[in-house]
Formats: structure tokens, C-alpha cells, sequence
């Protein structure tokens, strides 16, 4: 039932005028009526995953869904007719089905693919067909040209392609919509606004995505005609539909009414309102899914009516006091329907100690030479061979982390624990130690 595990070809995309391409192929509700869709790898067997589809269709009428189904790695031998009632059902709710063809990076013979394309209009009803393990090198424009004109011969309107990767731009119009990022993780922004294409030219997949970043799905909707977001890993990534699923229909269909990106300006200033300029801020969207992060002052984009969480940090004797609303959490949750500035108040705190690394072996004699590094709210601020000191604000909380080194092998701190990283909130200078064995 699941062919493969997803291959990235990371490639750059080529301009190439000298190859020949068969005439472009269009179709879709996003270039029609300018709604971004899903295109959802729909590999299981017509169950409960194709009822919460139906269900979540049925909810957000007006977001387009592609399905990809995949009886047995293609169409298999035989009509099912659990795919075909499957199938009827997802077709009625306004989903447009799509049948699972391997091409083997264009290895198989365009006859076994076009049997394959046949297959699947003698066992069931489908509106397009989807070519996975597409050919993302200068060299198989044309095998995957013929094979759209093929399916479009047999009244399919649809033809996806998949490399998962970036194409030569020779490649663009030979199927109707290419797939030009699957992968762990969600692509940069800056990636896909520099397609130049029509956004019904291109599709991302992204597993192993922990929600919905409703930032990342507003951009990419103006560059891509379908986006497809999972919670679920590999090997197999597509067993089930992600937990969040209604969550991304929800969010395509408010991008589709119109809501536009706000920016959100944070800054940092002393008690007195003087800039402090360079402290660390980070922006989140739901748990741990990072929206922004950057030194202040720092502007990110927002959805109107969606909730962020807003941290600023501390940094040497900078101290977070208050934001500008007189909250006094260095995280404040933040919804807007606007352009908003956001103001972090510093108490300066001149309070310092001085903290010594050193290392020793079991026996209490000095190992100099150990590399180690402190950080503090996420940052290095200082890193040396031991043994060396630093200098730490009282009020601030470091992360101490040791190193082992060729048969120097770190075994624990004179403070007990046996992590070569510990936290510490120095109130007064201290040395630590640090036993290897060797």
C-alpha cells in the first residue's frame, strides 16, 4: 500500500530554453478562483482517514482537496469495490481523486505506465492521475509530457508530478502540477516566492510537522496551488491524516476570505524608554512552532485573529522588567487585527559574579585544555578552554556545557550532576568542576 519513502533532490532550479516541451498542461480550482487547496497522499484503505476527509470537506466547502489514492502501488489487478464506493463517496463531497503511478525517476517503460494510467480508468472513476518518483534532471521532459497527454487522451484533467525537489524550469508544463518540495520540515518562505511561476504550477508536502504555522501557510498560499501538512513521520508518513487536519482546512479557508498579514514590531527599551537595541526575541504559533526569532528592534507577520506567543529575553545585564500593556511575564500571548508595535521593558541590573570552569580526573588532578561554552536565553556568551572565567549577571540563568576530549571522558560535576550540561543562576562567584575519567 505505501511505495516509498520520499527521496529530496536537492537541485537548483536551471533555466533551459533548448529543450522541448509538450504544450503546458492547467487545471485547478486554485488558478481558476484563487483558493489555495490541500493534496492529501490518501494511502489508506477507504476507512475511517477517507470518512474524516469527506467530514473535513464538508466543513470547509470552499478549500479545494486533491486525493491521492493507491490501491497496491498503482492501480493493483483487480477492481475493489470498497475504492470504488470509496472513491464515489470522496467525488460527492467535491474531492478530486487522483490514481498513484510510479515512474521510477522516469526508469519505467512509458508503456507499463500507460497500462498502468489505463488500469485505473477501466477499474475506477478518477479525475486525474499522480506520477510519483518524478524525474527531476534535464533529460525526461518528454517522458512525462507524453504520459500527461496520455491520461488527458483518456479524459483525466489532472496530472501531478512529484520529484519532491526543485526542476529545471524545461520541466514546468509538462504535467499540470508539480510537487516541488516533500520533505521533514517546512520549506523557507523565500524558497517558494522564488518560483516565478503561477502558483497552479506547484504543490509542497511537508511531514513531521508539529501544527499548523497559519504565518507559513498564509505565504505559501500566494505561491503554491496545494499544501499538505502532517504531523506523522517517517516511514510512513501517510498511514493516517495528521491530527491537525481541520486546523489547515480552517486556515486555507480564512486565507481564502481575504485576511491579510499584519506586521508586528518588537522593540526593547531601558526604564526610562531609551532603545536597547540587539535582545533576543522569538515568536510562536501554538506549541513549539517557531513563527520568528530574531535581535530586536524585530518585525514578523501575522494573521489577524490568530494567537502568538511572544518571548522576550534576558541578556547579560539587561533584565526583562514588563511589556508596554504592564504585563510582567517575558511571554505574553498576542492576537491582533493590525499593525502593532510591541514594547519590552529592561531594568538594567549591574549586579555581576565571576564563574571559573575547571577540570580535573578522578584523582583531583588538573586536566586544562577542556573546551566548554555558556550560554544564556539560547546564546553563547562565552566559551573557552579551561580553565577560564566568565562574568555572569546575578540575574540571569547560564547553561554550563562541557566537552569530552580524545580519552578525556566527562563524568560528572562537583555539583553532582552527571550531565555535561547544567544550569546555573550564579548569586555569587563560584567555581565548578568538572571530573573526567581518562
Amino acid at each position: 500500500m505505501y511505495r516509498r519513502i520520499f527521496l529530496c533532490l536537492v537541485l537548483s532550479l536551471i533555466v533551459l530554453t533548448s529543450l522541448g516541451v509538450a504544450p503546458r498542461y492547467s487545471f485547478g480550482a486554485q488558478q481558476a478562483g484563487g483558493s489555495t487547496g490541500v493534496l492529501v497522499p490518501l494511502y489508506s484503505y477507504p476507512g475511517q482517514s477517507w470518512q474524516s476527509l469527506i467530514q473535513a470537506k464538508e466543513v470547509y466547502p470552499s478549500v479545494p482537496v486533491v486525493a491521492i489514492i493507491n490501491p497496491s502501488n498503482g492501480p493493483g489487478n483487480y477492481q475493489d469495490p470498497n475504492y470504488v464506493s470509496g472513491i464515489q463517496q470522496l467525488e460527492s463531497a467535491g474531492i478530486t481523486v487522483v490514481g498513484y503511478v510510479a515512474t521510477g525517476y522516469g526508469s519505467v517503460p512509458i508503456l507499463q505506465a500507460e497500462q498502468e494510467i489505463s488500469t485505473y480508468s477501466q477499474f475506477y472513476k478518477l479525475d486525474g492521475i499522480f506520477f510519483d518518483e518524478m524525474a527531476s534532471v534535464p533529460g525526461f521532459e518528454s517522458y512525462y509530457s507524453t504520459l500527461s497527454s496520455y491520461a488527458t487522451s483518456l479524459g483525466y484533467t489532472l496530472t501531478v508530478g512529484n520529484p519532491g525537489a526543485s526542476v529545471p524550469m524545461s520541466y514546468i508544463g509538462t504535467v499540470s502540477n508539480i510537487v516541488i518540495y516533500e520533505n521533514s520540515g517546512l520549506p523557507s518562505t523565500s524558497f517558494l516566492s522564488s518560483l516565478g511561476y503561477q502558483p497552479s504550477d506547484f504543490s509542497v508536502i511537508s511531514y513531521g510537522v508539529s501544527g499548523v504555522n497559519a504565518t507559513f501557510v498564509q505565504s505559501a498560499s500566494a505561491d503554491v496551488a496545494y499544501i499538505y501538512l502532517t504531523d506523522q513521520s517517517l516511514p510512513n508518513p501517510y498511514a493516517t491524516l495528521p491530527s491537525d487536519f481541520n486546523t489547515l482546512m480552517a486556515t486555507l479557508s480564512e486565507t481564502e476570505a481575504g485576511s491579510t498579514m499584519v506586521p508586528i514590531t518588537i522593540v526593547s527599551v531601558d526604564l526610562s524608554g531609551n532603545p536597547v537595541l540587539g535582545l533576543w526575541t522569538a515568536v510562536e504559533e501554538g506549541k513549539d512552532n517557531s513563527v520568528a526569532s530574531g535581535f530586536t528592534p524585530e518585525v514578523f507577520y501575522a494573521l489577524p485573529g490568530e494567537q502568538y506567543q511572544v518571548t522576550a529575553a534576558n541578556y547579560g545585564n539587561y533584565v526583562f522588567d514588563y511589556w508596554g500593556d504592564g504585563s510582567t511575564s517575558s511571554t505574553q500571548n498576542v492576537t491582533v487585527s493590525g499593525p502593532t508595535t510591541l514594547v519590552a521593558y529592561y531594568q538594567t541590573v549591574n549586579s555581576t559574579a565571576t564563574v571559573t570552569v575547571d577540570s580535573f580526573d578522578t584523582y583531583g588532578n588538573q586536566i586544562p585544555g577542556l573546551w566548554t561554552t555558556i550560554q544564556s536565553s539560547g546564546q553563547v556568551v562565552a566559551s573557552g578552554y579551561t580553565p577560564f572565567s566568565f562574568q555572569a549577571s546575578t540575574s540571569s540563568s547560564y547553561t554550563v556545557t562541557i566537552y569530552s576530549y580524545g580519552s578525556y571522558n566527562f563524568e560528572s560535576w562537583s555539583t553532582g550532576s552527571y550531565s555535561p550540561s547544567i544550569s546555573i543562576t550564579p548569586t555569587s562567584s563560584e567555581e565548578l568542576a568538572a571530573f573526567y575519567s581518562t
